[in-house]
């Protein structure tokens, strides 16, 4: 849940109607309902724990994991949509060791720029295959979508967990990963 500046009130969950279904939702000051869209996924796939926020513009950016049914796993799904409630622009993130590995959504910040911050976690694989376990992922897009990349600084490696990211650390950074390796590396995706 969310509220912008006008006081409207975002939220994104699940609903009553139709039953199970995900939904992203704007209502006014008054607690009337301006909009409700879908939240959409593929077949065989469901959200899980989306967050919401409103930027400066209006626009309402949801970030939420996407599970497969079958399996369990999950991807990183952020997704803005415009005042009006209609799409924007959709990212899914699917970390290095996917597919069939578990990226969770932990945190959604949007930026003073309107760029929208997630951040979460990332299976990379078991130390003993040479992977890095759970690390930290956190993903810039522009307001208009375009992911922004820049590798991590000053993360050391156990400084963080999902749960510890604050607003503040967004400020600074645009992808940084923690890994549970003896130093942090950051890598593009």
């Amino acid at each position: 849940m969310d509220a912008d500046a006008a006081g409207n009130l975002h939220l994104a969950g699940f609903f009553v109607e139709p039953p199970g279904s995900s939904s992203v939702a704007r209502y006014d000051a008054a607690g009337a309902r301006l909009w409700a869209t879908p939240l959409t996924v593929g077949a065989g796939e469901a959200l899980s724990g989306p967050l919401v926020a409103a930027d400066s513009a209006g626009a309402v950016t949801v970030a939420a994991t996407v599970r497969d049914l079958g399996t369990g796993n999950g991807d990183y799904l952020t997704i803005r949509y415009g005042g009006d409630g209609r799409e924007l622009w959709r990212h899914r993130f699917a970390g290095r060791a996917d597919p069939g590995q578990q990226d969770e959504v932990a945190a959604l910040a949007i930026d003073g720029a309107d760029g929208a911050r997630v951040t979460g976690t990332s299976w990379n694989g078991y130390l003993s295959s040479g992977g890095t376990a759970t690390d930290i992922v956190t993903l810039r897009f522009a307001a208009g979508g375009a992911p922004a990349l820049r590798p991590p600084s000053g993360l050391a490696a156990g400084a963080l967990s999902a749960s510890q990211i604050r607003l503040q650390w967004f400020a600074g950074a645009d992808v940084s990963a923690y890994s549970n390796t003896a130093s942090a590396r950051a890598r593009r995706r």
